[in-house]
């Protein structure tokens, strides 16, 4: 049974609203009506309506989180997708990625994420037993804000 990283207060404090805030407002920027999950345990927004480039947006789950280690460029060949989020991949979602600095972000689908078999790796919250996904930064697309 894989380990998962326990829930962090201050971690959720510092990071949560304003990383889902800033996918809101790009998203939106874009077209789309975004409204966050009223199910605090659920996924993190919902998004619908039509992008710039004609893709409909129907009731699409998005799950979004911040990364402190990235600024510029993103640091790593790949992106590490906590496993202990497997349960809001058995549909079609978007995973998005803030950076630290609020001024980028990366989505990648769950049709792609699922292709990859999670891997235990090491981290400084989890020593070992924590698994994720390790998708290769070339199938996320980065959006400057």
């Amino acid at each position: 049974m894989p380990v998962h990283k326990p829930f962090n207060q201050s971690n959720y404090d510092a990071n949560d609203a304003s990383g889902k805030e800033v996918v809101t407002q790009f998203l939106t920027n874009k077209g789309l009506d975004v409204q966050e999950n009223s199910n605090k345990y659920g996924i993190d927004l919902i998004a619908n309506g039509t992008t710039y480039n004609g893709k409909s947006f129907v009731d699409i789950p998005i799950e979004v989180e911040r990364r402190n280690i990235w600024t510029d460029t993103f640091p790593f060949p790949t992106v590490h997708v906590p496993e202990r989020k497997t349960k809001f991949l058995s549909k079609y979602m978007l995973y998005a990625v803030v950076n630290s600095t609020y001024d980028r972000v990366m989505f990648c689908s769950s049709d792609i994420i699922k292709q990859f078999i999670p891997i235990e790796v090491p981290n400084k919250s989890i020593q070992a037993g924590e698994y994720f996904y390790d998708v290769p930064l070339k199938h996320w697309k980065v959006y400057y804000i």
